[in-house]
């Protein structure tokens, strides 16, 4: 199944950050989109990121504090993480 985190969000979610309770923003202050509360949650297996050309998204997995898994840079579409230790894992997008 294939997951646009970004669009997904309701408006303001990628300024306002994580809201959901015991799971602040990373070090910087937040995460723009937690998947959790699209009940994604260690569930991402693809996604596109189909953002401005050059835009980078952050890839975050929740272990008590966010941490920093991989990023992307737009234009890129990942059809399948199922052969990468990132499958069911991510749980926080962060779009810069």
């Amino acid at each position: 199944m294939e997951t646009q985190v970004a669009r997904a969000a309701p408006p303001g979610a990628l300024t306002t950050g994580s809201t959901a309770p015991g799971r602040p923003g990373h070090a910087v202050g937040r995460v723009d989109v937690d998947l959790k509360d699209y009940g994604f949650s260690d569930r991402l297996t693809s996604y596109k990121n189909n953002q401005t050309s050059g835009t980078r998204a952050l890839f975050y997995n929740w272990q008590g504090s966010w941490v920093y898994k991989f990023d992307s840079h737009a234009y890129h579409t990942e059809d399948s993480l199922a052969n990468t230790s990132w499958n069911n894992l991510i749980d926080g997008v962060r779009v810069c």
